[in-house]
């Protein structure tokens, strides 16, 4: 919800408390140079935010809607059934939640048909998320673009010299890369050479066996 980094530089509560209404970004563009509009927000909102949803949180919201439109050239609205305070939060990069990110709708719908995806509508929509997970990049618009990706072992990502907040937000690497390392020993050793630096999240050097902040 930052009005410098954000792809909404602007919103309001509307409609008595009980609407939220988000103008776009002029000039946030995809990696591949198409132009954010609000026709790709009313998309992604529009399946992402489903009573089939995932995450319980994600399912709790989508009950509470009444209407999502869009109002405007440059703006989109959504009413709920009662006022939701935290909502503004939802869509941020705070929660980190599925609904922040704002996919290309031409470049998803280009994609071409996988296997029906559980608990997931609409499935015109749903069955294409295979094909954009192997390559998403295009149909984004973040700080870094997917140069390549081997499923299961290395994705690899280059910065994005088109990215609208550049300027207002530092992204000195220009390429990044996750690396999974399933074995423990492989990955100790892959943080200690210099060709795989990368982070393991789950990577536990010590047994956890009680307080060891004396030790």
């Amino acid at each position: 919800m930052d009005p410098l980094t954000g792809a909404a530089n602007a919103w309001q509560v509307t409609d008595d408390g009980f609407g939220w209404e988000f103008t776009t970004r002029d000039g946030v563009k995809f990696h591949d140079g198409s132009e954010l509009t609000v026709e790709d927000v009313a998309f992604k909102i529009g399946w992402a935010l489903s009573e089939e949803a995932a995450t319980v949180s994600i399912i709790r919201i989508a009950r509470e809607i009444a209407d999502q439109q869009i109002t405007g050239p440059d703006t989109f609205k959504i009413i709920f059934k009662e006022p939701l305070g935290f909502f503004g939060a939802t869509v941020s990069e705070i929660d980190n939640t599925p609904i922040e990110t704002i996919f290309f709708k031409d470049y998803w719908m280009s994609m071409p048909l996988g296997a029906e995806i559980d608990n997931c509508t609409p499935v015109d929509i749903c069955r294409r998320a295979d094909a954009i997970e192997y390559n998403p990049g295009p149909g984004t618009a973040g700080p870094y673009n997917v140069v390549s990706h081997y499923p299961g072992e290395e994705i690899r990502y280059g910065r994005f010299e088109g990215y609208f907040a550049k300027d207002f937000q530092p992204y000195p690497f220009e390429t990044i890369f996750l690396r999974l390392v399933p074995n423990l020993t492989a990955r100790v050793a892959a943080l200690g050479s210099p060709s795989g630096l990368g982070y393991a999240p789950d990577l536990a050097l010590l047994p956890y066996d009680g307080d060891r902040r004396g030790d």
